[in-house]
């Protein structure tokens, strides 16, 4: 079975989740990604973030997604870039908890 790193969640299960309630999940890992390192704590921080791209990178592979490519490419462009020692992109951190907001809403209320 393909597994995300440190996950319970096959490729073939990914397939099958809206791409709502992918997106809330990868912003579940985006916000402990962020409380990690908030906190100070770089393992945690590492962990979230491989999961985190490894999520991206398998919603990339689904040719479903159609125009919303780019967004996800653009996200990832992001997530890469705050990994950065050095960053090129100066998105502060509640960008993106706003931005995957709207996602757990939906997941909440189970319209996903």
């Amino acid at each position: 079975m393909n597994q995300i790193p440190s996950a319970t969640i096959s490729r073939e299960r990914w397939f099958s989740f809206s791409i709502e309630m992918r997106m809330g999940h990868i912003g579940s890992e985006i916000t402990r990604l962020l409380s990690s390192r908030q906190r100070g704590d770089k393992e945690k921080e590492m962990g979230a973030y491989a999961r985190s791209i490894e999520m991206l990178n398998l919603t990339l592979m689904d040719a479903s997604i159609g125009n919303g490519r780019k967004e996800i490419e653009i996200l990832k462009e992001v997530l890469e870039d705050m990994q950065n020692t050095k960053p090129k992109l100066e998105i502060e951190p509640i960008l993106l908890q706003n931005y995957f907001a709207p996602f757990a809403f939906l997941y909440a209320i189970g319209l996903q």
